[in-house]
């Protein structure tokens, strides 16, 4: 329950700096309004103990948002930082999903694309049956 929860939260912040459109960009004062209620959402989470975690969030590769909330290791009490590791389980299945979609309606891939094929232009070691395709 909280992975799909914090994948709600993620989405909503997400949409929230994509779904702009180009004429109405984000002035300055309004970036730190954002920025503000980004930081009190998550901050809210960790407070209610439902996040833990490092957010980062950037705009055309500059960082807009950055924070570390929580314990990482709770035997030695380390903060989460920007160096912590996390076991994400199968968080990142659902995101890799979404993401082939979205190349899949952006005609960059296709469903029928061979994973085979796919992987040719990589120093790739594994063997994949050669009819696996992107919709298996």
């Amino acid at each position: 329950m909280r992975k799909t929860y914090l994948i709600i939260i993620i989405t909503c912040i997400y949409s929230l700096f994509s779904c702009q459109s180009k004429a109405k960009k984000i002035k300055n004062e309004d970036s730190s309004i954002i920025t503000n209620r980004i930081d009190s959402l998550f901050t809210s989470e960790y407070t209610q103990d439902r996040f833990q975690g490092g957010i980062v969030i950037s705009e055309k590769g500059k960082i807009i948002y950055e924070n570390y909330l929580g314990i990482a290791d709770r035997t030695w009490g380390i903060a989460v930082d920007k160096n912590t590791k996390f076991d994400i389980a199968s968080v990142n299945k659902s995101m890799i999903a979404a993401l082939v979609l979205k190349a899949v309606e952006d005609n960059l891939l296709h469903l029928e694309d061979k994973l085979v094929d796919l992987l040719t232009d990589f120093d790739y070691q594994g063997n994949f049956h050669s009819e696996i395709t992107l919709h298996h």
